[in-house]
């Protein structure tokens, strides 16, 4: 029998703003995937942070998770989910400073940004260096 790997999702608001939407949240719950928020912030649709306690009193203000979990078959079934889902980019590199807006971990493995392209292909690319594959995308 195949054990179903457990996939998390962490968030980071990678130069200050939020990648995901409210949408977008409320689409993975709506998938499976089970939400929760860290510690005691909430990130909230302003782009601004409130602990869970002082949440402002107005109404339209939603809470956006942090990460979430989900169970699939691979790390790249997971992948490819969350694209589909969300349309944001898994590999996308964010800010200098803050470092990739998604992260996923799992069992003995972790991507981030670019990491987690080669997850995204049954081709294994991760043999060959960077200058390598941009000759042969050039040669093509």
């Amino acid at each position: 029998m195949n054990k179903k790997l457990l996939i998390e999702y962490h968030s980071n608001n990678s130069g200050g703003n939020e990648w995901l939407t409210e949408q977008n949240w409320k689409d993975l719950k709506k998938a499976g995937w089970k939400l929760f928020s860290y510690g005691n912030f909430v990130y909230i649709n302003s782009n601004r942070a409130f602990g869970k306690d002082n949440l402002p009193k107005r109404k339209g203000v939603v809470g956006f998770p942090s990460y979430g979990f989900k169970r699939f078959d691979s790390i790249g079934e997971a992948l490819q989910e969350f694209e589909k889902i969300t349309g944001s980019d898994v590999t996308a590199e964010g800010c200098n400073c803050c470092g990739a807006p998604h992260e996923f971990r799992w069992d003995g493995g972790y991507c981030s940004g670019e990491s987690c392209g080669e997850y995204l292909t049954s081709k294994d690319f991760t043999k060959y260096t960077k200058r390598e594959l941009i000759e042969m995308l050039e040669n093509k």
